[in-house]
């Protein structure tokens, strides 16, 4: 009997070894894991930002170029008004309600 409780201490504290090794080494793969993540956030979020700000300048750019399109045509009875800008066309939904059809 006391054989039998020595060889399970044994097993059991071998099995506790091996899990917090596994666990350990889990944990270091997730951290990395994060770490990668976050940078790659970092990257886009710069990303994001310069393209706002060069879309920000092009639509500056844009407004301009059309201020001074209306101004060159403008006739003297004719009224100054801003062009809309296209729209891309908006695409089916396939949320209809049944017998919409």
């Amino acid at each position: 009997m006391r054989r039998l409780h020595t060889f399970l201490t044994v097993i059991l504290a071998i099995a506790l070894i091996v899990s917090i090794a596994l666990w350990r080494n889990s944990q270091r793969d997730i951290q990395q894991q994060l770490r990668v993540m976050t940078d790659a956030n970092g990257i886009l979020r710069q990303s994001l930002g310069d393209l706002t700000v060069e879309i920000a300048k092009k639509e500056r750019e844009i407004d301009r170029l059309q201020s001074s399109c209306n101004l060159q045509g403008k006739e003297p009875d004719s009224l100054l008004i801003p062009l809309p800008r296209k729209a891309e066309p908006t695409k089916p939904s396939n949320h209809a309600p049944i017998g919409a059809n």
